[in-house]
């Protein structure tokens, strides 16, 4: 059951945003994601770390397309796929560089 609002799925679907440029996923981490006929194109990738309520941080690979937040360990394939539309919110602290995804939906 997705929580984005009707606001958020008008704004994922609304024809007037500017196109998003696409990004080239580093060679290195290439072979994580589908590429080729039929992948999904990536707008956004970067390395992150995922914020655990006890331990370290954990460094992860997040790929962003127009529908699913991908998410997986450096030396893995892709672990998680998360619908954009279950986003509630995305929580910023630019003083410290930060930025949070809250999904209500899933267990983490």
């Amino acid at each position: 059951m997705s929580t984005a609002t009707p606001q958020t799925k008008l704004l994922l679907q609304s024809e007037s945003l500017p196109p998003l440029k696409l990004v080239d996923i580093p060679s290195q981490f290439a072979s994580k994601f589908a590429t080729g006929v039929g992948a999904p194109q990536v707008y956004f990738f970067d390395t992150v770390f995922k914020v655990v309520p006890h331990g370290k941080p954990r460094k992860r690979l997040l790929f962003l397309t127009g529908d699913h937040l991908y998410l997986s360990k450096v030396d893995t394939s892709v672990q998680r796929c998360i619908p954009v539309t279950d986003v509630s919110q995305i929580l910023i602290n630019s003083s410290h560089k930060v930025v949070g995804l809250k999904i209500p939906n899933e267990y983490e």
